[in-house]
């Protein structure tokens, strides 16, 4: 039996196919990165640069810094490393992350090739289709963390 035929859970899945179908029509996901890029450049601005901003941009600023999120924050405590150690984490902690993510994919795609049958497609393309396959992931995390990373660096300068 289908997930969607199952009487709890098929309701539930079939509702949210709606959602991603109609967020893909009015191109949602676009629109979603771009706010919160503005977002992320609008609150750094605001923490890294000593300007008396306008009453009305502070505000504004002030408002919206409750939507901040620090994932680097989230796992490693502040209180927990120096400064140094923590300019370290956030400067190559993305990297080491984005480079995990490539890193399973790339083992995922060389164990099915491992597996297949004798007649195999070449180790170079199963290799390019690992490192494709996870490359959305990888740019997630790029577009997440790039600036708070500048951010916080800019801060240590």
């Amino acid at each position: 039996q289908a997930w969607r035929d199952r009487r709890v859970v098929g309701p539930c899945l079939k509702f949210s196919d709606r959602c991603i179908a109609r967020s893909h029509a009015i191109g949602l996901a676009a629109k979603a990165k771009i706010l919160v890029g503005f977002i992320q450049v609008v609150l750094s601005l605001s923490s890294n640069y000593r300007v008396r901003w306008p009453p009305a941009y502070q505000a504004f600023g002030d408002s919206i810094s409750r939507f901040h999120i620090d994932p680097i924050q989230l796992f490693l405590p502040s209180d927990c490393f120096p400064y140094r150690v923590r300019l370290l984490l956030y400067e190559w902690g993305p990297f080491t992350l984005i480079a995990c993510v490539l890193a399973v994919g790339l083992l995922l795609r060389l164990k099915e090739w491992c597996a297949s049958a004798p007649p195999r497609r070449s180790l170079a393309e199963a290799v390019k289709d690992g490192l494709l396959d996870w490359t959305p992931a990888a740019l997630v995390i790029v577009f997440m963390v790039v600036p708070l990373t500048s951010a916080y660096t800019f801060q240590a300068w």
